[in-house]
């Protein structure tokens, strides 16, 4: 009778063990592969999958076999966990090398969903690929632990997909030098811890800019290219407080579609206006106050002197482009304020001066890169390099 009494015990305690070893083999099998920085099978078979999708004609992709997808090229694991993190499949060839259209090394094919199954990754790079003008799968925007997303000089095609501005840990994207069609979708404005922005070269308009207001920690924002001359909105720009760098180059602007008041960008150092249709100085007002501003590239437009003037008061600057304008009139003592400008670019100016006292009248700004090429000068100037190197 005492042993029937006690059965029921003795099998709970049976269970409990048999629990607690499998429990202690499971945190061993996960010790191991934290320990081992292997990633889990699942992640491994997605890998493969993704891989299958791909065309590889130089076989960058090689070393994707045997069980240690943690070590195959392009694959980060966490040390922590063993979780793949990070995915770079850029294309490094032609980066160092510098071909931009020569695709030999490039994959291409099918990104396929079983990236999916990735559910820890937080950085994923695909530049400088090839993908034949297909589109970006609308599922990359289900990776919401993504912080890091280049999909730059690709050969993506179609619209960019609004799902995107699903991905609310975003802190860099980069979709530049792609070949987009149809109006920026409002919800990459839904990125509001978005630091880098870059959607130059895309082929691809914008209505409006209201979009922008929202993404308030945006540091870099390049929109080159980009047909802005019928947005609307721009007052939203003087949101983005933090901004550091602003390229806005061949976007259509000019005096009437590109009005602001006034801004307080006080982290801005970089802001490139070039290949637009400004002429008139005055309707810029709001850049001149800038005091950190470090480059300033307003090359391509049809400013006259007056620009000049305006520039007087911002000796801030160390990079100043200023070629392919009509500063035809312009003397060297128009400069004597900008004292810190290291690189000066006046090429295609229509410039008319003898060029040996325009060379005398620069001498004393410290300047160590000055271009003047194709300008109307006149005069020897050898007497002054002699001096010069005397």
């Amino acid at each position: 009778m005492t042993k029937i009494k006690n059965f029921p015990s003795a099998l709970f305690s049976f269970w409990v063990l048999l629990l607690t070893q499998a429990t202690s083999t499971l945190a061993t099998n996960e010790l191991d592969t934290r320990v081992n920085n292997s990633c889990p099978p699942g992640e491994r078979a997605a890998l493969l999958t993704l891989k299958a999708g791909f065309v590889d004609p130089k076989h960058r992709l090689s070393s994707w076999e045997g069980h240690d997808c943690c070590s195959w090229s392009g694959i980060t694991c966490s040390k922590a966990t063993g979780h793949v993190v990070k995915l770079d499949l850029s294309n490094t060839y032609i980066q160092e090398l510098g071909f931009f259209h020569d695709y030999n090394y490039a994959l291409g094919g099918e990104i396929r969903s079983s990236l999916l199954s990735l559910r820890y990754l937080n950085y994923l790079d695909l530049s400088y690929n090839n993908f034949s003008y297909t589109k970006i799968p609308h599922f990359i925007g289900a990776l919401k632990d993504l912080r890091y997303l280049n999909l730059s000089l690709s050969n993506f095609g179609g619209r960019i997909p609004p799902q995107l501005g699903n991905l609310s840990n975003l802190q860099y994207l980069d979709l530049c030098a792609n070949y987009f069609d149809g109006n920026i979708p409002p919800q990459i404005g839904n990125l509001s811890n978005l630091q880098h922005l870059d959607l130059s070269w895309t082929f691809i308009y914008s209505y409006e800019v209201a979009w922008l207001a929202h993404l308030t920690s945006l540091k870099h924002l390049d929109l080159s290219t980009i047909n802005l001359s019928g947005s609307i909105n721009w007052e939203r720009l003087g949101m983005l407080l933090h901004l550091q760098t602003l390229y806005l180059s061949d976007c259509k602007l000019n005096e009437t579609s590109f009005s602001l008041p006034h801004v307080n960008f006080t982290k801005l150092s970089t802001f490139d206006l070039s290949f637009n249709e400004f002429s008139n100085p005055q309707s810029l007002i709001w850049v001149w106050n800038m005091t950190d501003l470090r480059s300033v590239v307003f090359s391509g437009n049809n400013f006259d002197g007056r620009l000049l003037n305006a520039l007087r008061n911002m000796n801030s600057i160390q990079e100043l482009f200023l070629d392919y304008n009509n500063l035809m009139d312009m003397k060297s003592s128009d400069l004597k304020n900008l004292t810190n400008v290291k690189l000066l670019e006046l090429s295609r100016n229509q410039l008319t001066r003898d060029i040996t006292k325009f060379m005398e009248g620069m001498s004393p700004y410290g300047l160590q890169s000055l271009y003047l090429s194709e300008n109307n000068f006149y005069g020897n100037l050898s007497s002054w390099i002699g001096r010069m190197l005397a």
